[in-house]
């Protein structure tokens, strides 16, 4: 979409002072305090999305627009039912985040012209651990675009062959959580 035809729609709009927050709510001194307002509402915003920002759902999956957006495009496939963690998704519901992406990506394409997509999801407890301000599980679809993530990459202690070997020495482990897993999340398969 160019600058022009993005202007024209913003001034023909009825936008209320909540989306203009929505808007500057990543820029400036305020990119910060949007995390604050989840905790404020009482209740979880994915389970009371507003339909103003859904795209679409399908078979209990929704396509919605992030409401605090890093970038223009910025879309989230949010399971309806509330859970917390990628691991609780069904075989079913994975093979509708898979047709989510796909549209998602495809439509960015069209609408924003956006060649290159990253699927973000956050695994952690709290802010600090993952940057997740929302409990409900969710992904990212973000837009790919130069400077919008700037990788601090981290000194290694180790070289990577040195850490898949520490994995295979630990595959009694390994193999112990997968058997967890089995009987946690496939038993009913």
């Amino acid at each position: 979409m160019s600058d022009d035809k993005a202007q024209d729609r913003f001034e023909q709009s009825q936008y209320t002072f909540s989306d203009l927050l929505q808007v500057k709510a990543r820029s400036g001194g305020a990119k910060y305090w949007y995390g604050k307002i989840w905790k404020s509402v009482g209740k979880c915003v994915f389970c009371d999305l507003k339909k103003r920002y859904t795209i679409m759902e399908l078979d209990g999956m929704v396509l919605t627009v992030n409401i605090y957006p890093y970038i223009d495009g910025n879309l989230i496939i949010v399971p309806k039912r509330h859970i917390t963690h990628i691991k609780e998704l069904t075989e079913k519901e994975w093979a509708v985040v898979k047709k989510l992406h796909y549209v998602a990506k495809k439509m960015l394409r069209k609408i924003f012209g956006y060649k290159g997509l990253w699927m973000i999801y956050r695994e952690g407890s709290s802010y600090e651990t993952s940057q997740k301000t929302v409990e409900h599980m969710h992904i990212h679809l973000m837009p790919y675009a130069e400077n919008l993530v700037t990788w601090n990459y981290q000194p290694l202690k180790l070289p990577p062959f040195e850490t898949a070997a520490i994995f295979r020495e630990n595959k009694k482990a390994v193999d112990t959580l997968l058997r967890r897993y089995e009987e946690k999340y496939e038993k009913d398969s």
